[in-house]
């Protein structure tokens, strides 16, 4: 009993994480919601392993990872002779929390349920940032300049590029759950939520976002290309007509699509020289002036990380950019900012979380196959979820954030769950072949 509720509180903690309900409804901030499930979670953890003598953190390979993460973390903040300001700020509170939610997590789950208990949640979680993507759109409501659709500010949702890269990570747990769910209904509705994300892509005009949308459909439509060929023409047909008439009809903006095509200038940025690069602001097209400030600041963090290769901190000193002041901005690269932060030991941790889902999701499925289809197919859609972030983290400064931390958790328990239960499956045949011989 105490077991199911500590996950429980484990799982309304993420729920809460993911909507941030208190800044919609601020009656509910003296409720502390947060706070209560985490402390719930993790009493409820505590009760159950005493009362039945389980140990209380299992470090299997994501509690490992979360370990090496909150220890470089910690360290970079407070041991760091470069940082600034030891204070607690935005980011090492983000990195500190998904760590911990990770160790609790994979303490919890005893069971591959639950590890898919973990995404499903994490689904129910974004369901309302469809709702509320659709309906900004259908009112017009734009961020900034133009018509790109507008991020509400809460979450990691602080702009329309973290909006389209959070929608391009779901996009292939919606897909999971519409392979696996037999009920036609809700078949169509993980099909309209996999249609409400890529149209909030599209109306975000985010060229990230789109990127990362042609990386998870391109593998999506593989699958079906393999495993629903009919249903694979359909979509195909609805994509070559249903696309031309939501542009002519302005349902998807001219501006955003405008915003698409500049994809190929930007990657011409991306590789130019140096000298090609004027650093200049004030520019007149406001696409390529981002793209160039964002390869100027990339280039500038590449050159601190090599100066310092043990990071410089959350807030590193001024002196530290004095001729290189570009270094000092919002990184838009998720990689180079773990090493701005925590250096080369931090760029390490961020590579294994992306090479953990990708190899043990795989080896998942190829085990899984035979026998345990369902069990399989969350393999794949895990390293497509970490292609996404491969992608997506190129132009983003959003660094480990809680989605990616929690499909890792989700593709280690499961291999580890697999593992065991196939390795009692084959002890279970070894005995009863020696039973065998031996009568």
């Amino acid at each position: 009993m105490a077991g199911r509720w500590s996950f429980r509180f484990t799982l309304w903690f993420i729920l809460v994480l993911l909507t941030q309900p208190h800044f919609r409804f601020q009656f509910l901030i003296p409720f502390h919601l947060a706070d209560i499930a985490f402390i719930g979670g993790f009493a409820f953890h505590v009760l159950d392993c005493m009362n039945n003598k389980k140990p209380f953190i299992r470090f299997g390979p994501a509690t490992k990872l979360a370990c090496l993460l909150l220890a470089t973390s910690l360290c970079a903040h407070y041991f760091n002779p470069h940082q600034l300001n030891t204070a607690w700020n935005v980011d090492i509170d983000g990195m500190v929390k998904v760590s911990l939610i990770v160790i609790l997590l994979e303490a919890q789950v005893d069971s591959i349920y639950k590890a898919v208990g973990i995404m499903a949640t994490v689904c129910i979680g974004t369901v309302w940032w469809i709702k509320g993507g659709v309906r900004l759109a259908s009112a017009g409501m734009t961020w900034g300049t133009g018509d790109r659709l507008m991020g509400a500010n809460v979450s990691i949702i602080k702009n329309p590029n973290d909006f389209a890269y959070l929608m391009a990570f779901m996009i292939p747990a919606y897909f999971y759950f519409f392979q696996i769910t037999k009920n036609k209904y809700l078949r169509l509705v993980y099909l309209g939520m996999m249609a409400g994300a890529a149209y909030i892509i599209l109306e975000t005009g985010s060229r990230t976002g789109f990127l990362t949308l042609i990386s998870a459909g391109g593998c999506i439509a593989i699958i079906m290309w393999k495993e629903h060929k009919a249903m694979l023409g359909g979509l195909a047909a609805a994509l070559f007509f249903g696309l031309p008439i939501l542009i002519a009809s302005g349902v998807i903006s001219e501006g955003n699509i405008n915003r698409i095509k500049t994809i190929k200038d930007s990657f011409h940025v991306l590789f130019a020289e140096e000298e090609e690069l004027t650093g200049e602001v004030g520019g007149v097209d406001v696409d390529a002036e981002s793209a160039e400030s964002r390869v100027i600041k990339a280039r500038a963090a590449w050159d601190i990380i090599l100066r310092y290769p043990l990071g410089v901190g959350t807030e590193p000193r001024p002196y530290l950019f004095e001729g290189n002041k570009q270094a000092g901005g919002m990184v838009h690269n998720e990689i180079l900012m773990a090493g701005r932060h925590m250096g080369f030991p931090g760029m390490s941790i961020y590579i294994l979380s992306l090479v953990m889902p990708i190899t043990l999701g795989l080896r998942i499925y190829k085990r899984a196959r035979d026998f345990w289809p369902e069990v399989a197919y969350l393999g794949r859609v895990v390293a497509i979820q970490a292609l996404v972030v491969i992608v997506g983290g190129m132009f983003s400064p959003s660094l480990f954030h809680f989605p990616h931390m929690l499909m890792v958790t989700t593709t280690c328990c499961v291999y580890v769950h697999l593992n065991t239960m196939i390795g009692n499956q084959r002890a279970a045949l070894a005995h009863s072949e020696s039973l065998a011989a031996a009568a």
